[in-house]
């Protein structure tokens, strides 16, 4: 390795600390242009979860309680139990904003959002993958 470099394992990327020392420069296999910095709020609409729904929950999923609902976790990808309804739609990405900080999840199906989950949902056409 290079001073100043160091492998991510099993990224394949490299990180090397910026001139100005405030984070890293990342550089990914095919990738050679520039990094554009951007604010969240440039691509997303940023909401917070809430309240557990209070028209009843289930742990088991069924046919009176199809919508998942998420919370802050890292286990089983912050999974809490299920809904009657939703409130947000797929197509999203939630991460989690209190307890087990930071952690993104792709979200395809309608679900229920609680307590600090942020919802971030693209402003522009994109595939959340």
């Amino acid at each position: 390795m290079t001073e100043g470099f160091s492998a991510e394992a099993g990224t394949g990327s490299a990180v090397r600390k910026s001139d100005q020392g405030h984070a890293p420069i990342l550089r990914f296999p095919g990738f050679a242009g520039e990094w554009e910095a951007a604010k969240f709020d440039y691509w997303f609409k940023i909401n917070a979860g809430g309240d557990v729904p209070n028209e009843g929950t289930s742990k088991k999923k069924s046919a009176a309680f199809p919508f998942p609902i998420f919370a802050n976790s890292a286990q089983n990808k912050g999974l809490y139990g299920f809904a009657k309804s939703f409130r947000e739609e797929g197509g999203c990405i939630t991460v989690s904003g209190r307890g087990e900080l930071g952690i993104p999840n792709a979200r395809h199906e309608p679900f229920v959002p609680i307590v600090r989950l942020l919802v971030l949902r693209p402003k522009h056409p994109s595939d959340v993958g």
